[in-house]
């Protein structure tokens, strides 16, 4: 009876030690935490990218005309004054037979001047040696004041006409100049029709066909020298200020597979320019010039993705960003367990990447943080991990 009585009451102080734990597990909150860790934080920028030659050139019309031929194809290696097309312009080929007319006349109006005027320079002469013999008579009184100003007056009248003659001459001269002028702009004009490369290099683009009629400044084609190539990113100006020459940088793209490729920011352009997102907001983009250290199988026009590494802390305590809190005076908090219950505490952060943030004080090393800041959770609350 006795030993009946023994195994009751052991039974019931089991019985009420399981309620008390039951009730103490069930009024825990369950919650999800995350260790504090030791590691690095990086910081970057992430845009996209255009391939792009370091070296290249727009090939463009001087004076326009009708493309006659064209001798190049896109992908074609070429080399320095090779041809890539030939125009033909009429209106070039008329004005230089018009003014090869002009020419022609004008220096044959200079001959007969210059003809006139080696005719007045003898009768010159000879009307002088004939004024020195009439004078010498009108000095004897061999002749009459009226025949000596007759011979006075021929010699002035060529003399006047000499002069007039030669000014005929320098307009003349004049004349020739400007036309030889312009008929060698209009030979410099037809050489201009004949587009050639600067550079050896590759065609990249040949935008025109045959017979197409190009207008001044008309782009013909672009040469570049695609084994030199750097990236062109337009980076948010928002996102700039951390953006510093000399950056690592690494490059991705479909067409190279696993593979990134590294390079590094040589340029920031000193102006942002209004470019329209692809959902037709407009953003202020600031260029960025970026080279490579290697290009894979990479060509100019494609696209990647670029991300830019500004700042980088090894060896930090951190957390990820969604679990800080921030109060309405600027400080932050943490919620993290300690011996079962929520204990609330200040922290003071450091530099933060796209997912973590360094904590400089106010949490160890393993300390277990709540992760959803959702949850209305008072300070020493109980709480269970699940």
């Amino acid at each position: 009876m006795l030993k009946n009585k023994k195994f009751l009451w052991g039974a019931g102080i089991i019985a009420i030690i399981l309620v008390v734990v039951i009730a103490i597990s069930t009024s825990a909150v369950s919650i999800e935490t995350i260790a504090v860790k030791e590691g690095n934080i990086q910081r970057t920028v992430t845009d996209t990218g255009i391939v792009q030659s370091v070296t290249n050139y727009d090939l463009q019309t001087i004076s326009g005309g009708r493309v006659a031929d064209i001798l190049v194809e896109v992908g074609q290696d070429v080399s320095e004054g090779q041809t890539i097309a030939l125009l033909s312009n009429s209106d070039i080929t008329i004005q230089k037979s018009n003014i090869k007319s002009q020419l022609a006349q004008a220096r044959s109006a200079k001959l007969k001047i210059k003809a006139t005027i080696d005719n007045l320079q003898s009768e010159l002469s000879e009307a002088e040696k004939h004024l020195n013999r009439m004078e010498e008579l009108y000095i004897a009184n061999a002749i009459s004041r009226v025949e000596y100003d007759e011979a006075v007056l021929a010699v002035d009248t060529i003399n006047q006409s000499l002069t007039n003659s030669n000014e005929q001459l320098s307009a003349a001269n004049e004349q020739v100049d400007v036309l030889n002028q312009s008929y060698r702009e209009l030979g410099t004009n037809e050489l201009d029709l004949t587009i050639t490369s600067p550079i050896d290099g590759t065609i990249m683009s040949l935008p025109i066909s045959k017979e197409q009629v190009l207008m001044p400044g008309a782009i013909v084609s672009t040469v570049a020298v695609d084994e030199q190539m750097e990236i062109k990113s337009h980076i948010l100006s928002d996102e700039l200020g951390g953006i510093e020459l000399g950056q690592k940088v690494e490059l991705t793209a479909p067409v190279l597979g696993d593979e990134s490729l590294w390079g590094k920011v040589t340029k920031v352009y000193p102006r942002a320019e209004e470019k329209m997102s692809a959902l037709g907001v407009a953003q202020r983009r600031v260029p960025v010039i970026i080279s490579l250290e290697g290009t894979g199988n990479l060509k100019p026009g494609y696209e990647t993705t670029v991300t830019i590494y500004t700042q980088s802390k090894e060896d930090v305590l951190k957390v990820p960003r969604e679990v800080i809190m921030s109060l309405s005076d600027g400080e932050k908090q943490v919620r993290f367990v300690k011996d079962g219950r929520v204990v609330y505490n200040d922290v003071e952060t450091g530099l933060s990447d796209n997912y973590n943030i360094e904590i400089k004080q106010g949490l160890n090393l393993g300390d277990e943080v709540i992760t959803d800041t959702r949850i209305d959770l008072s300070p020493n609350t109980r709480v269970k991990i699940k």
